[in-house]
């Protein structure tokens, strides 16, 4: 690991932020592409240090794109409804109108009873 050559990465990265947020609504993508490639450089400087072992998966780790996860909420069970029993559909067909009640004749009044025969003598 060469301590000068991280320097000099950090002094660019450095110079080259402080042009980007001189007017960060307009980063060309050259602008990007070069912070991308100094950040790399100076991160695999640390990666040659003597004495540690770095894994190659550490390396991909960092060069592989960021990997989103999204959860979705779990499914809500919805309980039956307690209602009535469907109301039976109505026929399509109406149905004819019903002839007028017409007035029923009085009833008969009930017999008189017959009066006592007097028994014989």
């Amino acid at each position: 690991m060469d301590l000068h050559q991280s320097k000099l990465l950090l002094d660019k990265i450095n110079a080259l932020y402080k042009n980007m947020s001189a007017d960060s609504k307009n980063i060309s993508s050259i602008e990007k592409d070069l912070m991308k490639s100094y950040i790399q450089q100076l991160y695999e400087s640390f990666l040659e240090m003597p004495g540690q072992v770095v894994s190659r998966s550490a390396v991909e780790l960092f060069k592989s794109e960021p990997k989103v996860t999204l959860h979705k909420p779990a499914p809500v069970k919805e309980e039956p409804s307690v209602s009535s029993p469907p109301e039976p559909k109505a026929s399509t067909t109406p149905e004819p109108p019903k002839p007028p009640a017409e007035a029923a004749p009085p009833a008969p009044a009930p017999p008189k009873p017959e009066p006592p025969k007097p028994a014989p003598p």
